[in-house]
């Protein structure tokens, strides 16, 4: 099983956010998006806020789960 490093991070999503974070190879904008937010641990209302990106058409669920592992770090 392969092991986490200290400067990963885990991203484990529902269709709702995963369908837009790429297509194939190519990273899609809510992916790049994410992907430059999410390096390091965010507050929890920016997580949410993060989340709720407008797209026309989108209406799915959106549950996200992110770890960083090994970053203690207060956030309010």
């Amino acid at each position: 099983m392969p092991e986490l490093a200290d400067s990963d991070v885990l991203f484990l999503t529902t269709d709702g956010i995963g369908n837009y974070i790429s297509q194939g190879d190519d990273m899609l904008a809510v992916g790049t998006h994410l992907a430059n937010r999410w390096q390091q641990p965010v507050a929890l209302h920016e997580f949410i806020n993060d989340m709720t990106f407008d797209m026309r058409g989108v209406d799915d669920d959106r549950t996200a789960i992110v770890c960083w592992p090994n970053r203690h770090q207060y956030m309010s």
